[in-house]
C-alpha cells in the first residue's frame, strides 16, 4: 500500500506540471496580469480568454529574456472573443520571448500557442499592428484567428513573427482589409534557420505599398511552405508579389493554394501579380504544385507566376511547376511569358499544367471554392508538403484522386465529418488530476476499512 501511495504521490506531481499555472481573463486588465505573471512564474502558462469585445487602450505585452526559462505559453479563447483598437494608434498585443536578442539567455524548448483571437482596428506607426512575436529559439502556432483592418506604416500590417531558429504555423486563419505601407500588407514573416507555414487560411483585400501585397515570407536557411490558402483581391503598389513574396537560400513549397485577382501594380518592374518568387541559392529548391493562378495582373510579363534567379546569377536553383492552372498566356516550355516568368534557370521541370477557367463557386466575392463542373477537379496530384486535407478539413483526395486549388470536392457524394476534441496538455493535466484525485480517496476509504 505504501509503494502504491508512493507512485500516486509521484503521479500527482507529474500531472501538476502538465497543466502548469492556469488563468481565465475576462478584462483587459486581467489579461494583461496574466501575461504578465506568465513571464517568469518558471511554468507553463495557460490563460482562457472569457467570450467578449476587449477595448484596447494599450498593447498586451508578455516579455523576457528567455522566454520564461523556455517554457511554453498558450492563450485560447473561450467563445467568441474580440481584440478592438477601436482605429487608435495601439498595437493590440506583443509577445518577446528574446527581449535581449541573445542567444545565452535561451527561450529554447518554448512554444507559443495562440487560439480563436480575434484582432481589429488599430492603426499604428508601426510593424505588427495586430501582434508583433519575437522569438530566439521558440516556435509560434497561430490557430483559427483573425486579422481584420489592421494597418501598420511599417511591415506586416497585421502579424509580424521574427526568429533566429523558431519556426511559425499559421492554421486556419482569416485576414481581410490589412494593409501595411512597407512589406507584407497582412503578414510579414523571417526566421533564419526555422520553418514557416501557412495553412488553410484566407487572404483577401490586404494591400502593401512594397512587396508582398497579402504575405512576405522568408525562412533564410530554412524551409517555407504554403498549403490550402485562398488568395483574393490582394495587391502589392510598388513590389512584386501582389499575394505572395517568398525568398530564401533553401526550400519552398507552395502547394494546393488558389490565387484569384491579386495584383502588382508598380508600373516600372512590378511582376508576380499572383506569387512572386526569389531564389537566393543555386541550392535552392522550389515546389509549385497543384495550384490555382486565375486573372492575377502585373504589369511587367508573369502576371500569375514570377521566379526570380537574380537574372541568372543563380541558374542552378531547382524550379518543379506541376498540375497547377494558369490563365490563357502561359508558355511551359520557354518559361518566360505573360502570365508565367521565370527567369534564366538549368534546372527546370514541369508537367500537367493547365490554362483554363477553373469555375470557381463566386469569384466576384472571394468564394474560390469549386463548381461541380470544375475542370480542376481529379487534375491535380500528390505534392511535397502538402497536407491529407483541404481548407475546408475535407479529407484529400475524395475519390482516390486529387483536385487543384484550396478546395478538394466531389461532384456527387457530399462528405460529412465528426468533430473530435481533442484535450490540451493543460485539459490532459485536469483529467489526470482528477482521476488520481479520485484513485486516492479509494485508497483513503481502504486504509480505513482495514483500520
Amino acid at each position: 500500500m505504501k509503494k502504491l501511495i508512493f507512485i500516486l504521490s509521484i503521479l500527482f506531481l507529474v500531472s501538476g506540471f502538465a497543466f502548469g499555472a492556469l488563468y481565465s481573463v475576462s478584462t483587459p486588465a486581467s489579461f494583461q496580469a496574466a501575461l504578465t505573471a506568465s513571464q517568469s512564474n518558471g511554468e507553463d502558462d495557460y490563460i482562457t480568454v472569457e467570450a467578449g469585445t476587449y477595448n484596447i487602450g494599450s498593447t498586451l505585452t508578455y516579455t523576457s529574456p528567455d522566454g520564461d526559462g523556455g517554457h511554453s505559453l498558450e492563450i485560447r479563447a473561450n467563445g467568441n472573443v474580440i481584440l478592438d483598437g477601436g482605429g487608435a494608434a495601439v498595437r493590440i498585443m506583443r509577445i518577446d520571448t528574446d527581449n535581449d536578442s541573445s542567444s545565452g539567455t535561451s527561450d529554447s524548448g518554448g512554444r507559443i500557442l495562440i487560439v480563436g483571437l480575434n484582432f481589429q482596428n488599430t492603426n499604428t506607426n508601426d510593424v505588427g499592428s495586430g501582434i508583433l512575436i519575437h522569438t530566439y529559439y521558440a516556435n509560434v502556432q497561430l490557430d483559427n484567428c483573425s486579422f481584420i483592418n489592421c494597418a501598420g506604416s511599417r511591415s506586416g500590417g497585421a502579424l509580424l513573427f521574427r526568429s533566429t531558429d523558431g519556426g511559425l504555423i499559421i492554421n486556419s486563419n482569416t485576414f481581410d482589409n490589412n494593409s501595411s505601407s512597407s512589406q507584407g500588407g497582412a503578414v510579414y514573416a523571417f526566421t533564419n534557420n526555422g520553418r514557416i507555414e501557412i495553412l488553410n487560411s484566407y487572404f483577401n483585400n490586404n494591400s502593401s505599398l512594397a512587396v508582398g501585397g497579402a504575405v512576405f515570407a522568408i525562412a533564410d536557411q530554412g524551409t517555407t511552405i504554403f498549403n490550402n490558402n485562398m488568395f483574393y483581391n490582394n495587391v502589392s503598389s510598388a513590389g512584386w508579389g501582389g499575394a505572395v513574396y517568398v525568398a530564401g537560400h533553401a526550400n519552398i513549397g507552395f502547394v494546393f493554394n488558389s490565387l484569384y485577382q491579386n495584383r502588382s501594380d508598380w508600373q516600372t518592374n512590378g511582376r508576380g501579380g499572383g506569387l512572386a518568387v526569389n531564389l537566393w541559392d543555386n541550392n535552392s529548391d522550389a515546389r509549385i504544385f497543384d495550384n490555382i493562378f486565375w486573372n492575377n495582373e502585373s504589369p511587367q510579363d508573369g502576371d500569375d507566376l514570377y521566379v526570380s534567379t537574380g537574372s541568372g546569377q543563380y541558374a542552378d536553383a531547382t524550379v518543379i511547376l506541376n498540375n497547377n492552372d494558369f490563365d490563357v498566356n502561359a508558355d511551359f516550355d520557354t518559361h518566360q511569358s505573360e502570365d508565367l516568368y521565370i527567369d534564366t534557370i538549368n534546372n527546370y521541370s514541369h508537367s500537367g499544367n493547365l490554362m483554363v477557367d477553373p469555375a470557381f463557386i463566386n469569384p466576384a466575392i472571394g468564394d474560390l471554392h469549386l463548381r461541380a463542373s470544375s475542370p480542376m477537379i481529379d487534375a491535380g496530384i500528390s505534392a511535397p508538403y502538402m497536407h491529407n486535407i483541404d481548407i475546408d478539413g475535407d479529407i484529400r483526395p475524395i475519390g482516390g484522386t486529387y483536385d487543384i486549388g484550396a478546395d478538394e470536392t466531389a461532384a456527387s457524394t457530399p462528405v460529412t465529418h465528426t468533430a473530435v476534441s481533442v484535450p490540451t496538455i493543460n485539459e490532459w493535466g485536469i483529467i489526470i488530476f482528477a482521476i488520481l484525485s479520485a484513485i486516492s480517496a479509494i485508497v483513503i476509504l481502504r486504509r480505513k476499512e482495514q483500520n
